[in-house]
């Protein structure tokens, strides 16, 4: 039966929420609960912290990592890989479906409160503009870091050495096309999505809208300068094998979404929301 079934659906994997586990974590005072699917990737991996304290001084720093944008402390990850439903077929893996959960600081020089789900929201789209059209570093360890303005400046040369430079106009359009190509296109604005009675800053990163690989992310705040993300990334290879999973790995993402627990002492959010 198994095998007619993925016959007809045209993959294999994905979450399969016959079998769960439940990730449990302690967020200083606020307990985190989420009904995940087993991951299909097999992986040898150190015991998990259930307790993260990231109030405590200096924690936070002592604990993150970055990522381009992102600067962050990891609270757990999985991934579910989809297949082809027939085993022989030498077309590799259709893709796969991630979800980090991750505990995430708004900067200190930054007079936002991430209570505010609104300036969270604008916050985090600025966050991936400003650092993809960033000045030009000499940073070598971070090569995405301006990479849009790399671009451009790649097109101001490429201007300046024809006979007939370009015009502004031509030279802005040229930019706006390889950016879309080659670079990280503009973000749509974010939205705010009620989920079990709970609002979450939601938005989506998408390298170029005409590809579907991307990133859908969550965001709850934890406290003023703290907040809780859930990222699912979509991770899809050439051609169109998406259309084959798609519909199952966003049927997955909401439930995993649905099953989402937070316990919060003097829930402040939620108070505001229910007000």
């Amino acid at each position: 039966m198994g095998m007619i079934k993925n016959l007809w659906r045209g993959f294999r994997g994905g979450p399969d929420f016959t079998e769960v586990n439940h990730l449990n974590a302690s967020l200083e005072n606020i307990q985190l609960s989420v009904e995940l699917p087993y991951s299909n990737i097999i992986t040898e991996e150190p015991p998990r912290p259930i307790h993260f304290p990231f109030l405590k001084d200096r924690w936070f720093e002592e604990n993150a990592k970055s990522l381009k944008h992102y600067h962050y402390v990891n609270v757990d990850t999985q991934a579910w890989y989809y297949v082809p439903a027939v085993v022989s077929l030498p077309n590799g893996e259709l893709g796969s479906l991630w979800l980090s959960t991750r505990i995430k600081r708004i900067p200190d020089d930054k007079n936002i409160s991430a209570f505010d789900l609104d300036e969270l929201g604008k916050y985090l789209i600025d966050e991936y503009e400003n650092y993809h059209n960033a000045p030009i570093s000499d940073d070598e360890e971070d090569n995405f870091k301006g990479k849009n303005t790399r671009i451009r400046q790649s097109v101001i040369e490429q201007s300046n050495n024809r006979i007939e430079p370009w015009s502004e106009e031509e030279i802005d359009r040229q930019v706006s096309y390889d950016i879309y190509s080659r670079g990280y296109a503009p973000l749509k604005p974010h939205q705010i999505k009620t989920i079990n009675g709970r609002p979450w800053v939601f938005y989506v990163e998408q390298q170029n809208p005409e590809f579907p690989s991307k990133n859908r992310i969550y965001c709850m705040p934890l406290s003023d300068k703290f907040y809780l993300a859930l990222d699912f990334g979509y991770k899809v290879g050439p051609g169109d094998k998406f259309k084959l999973w798609k519909d199952h790995a966003e049927a997955a993402e909401k439930r995993i979404m649905e099953s989402v627990k937070l316990i919060i002492p003097n829930d402040e959010l939620a108070l505001t929301h229910q007000a």
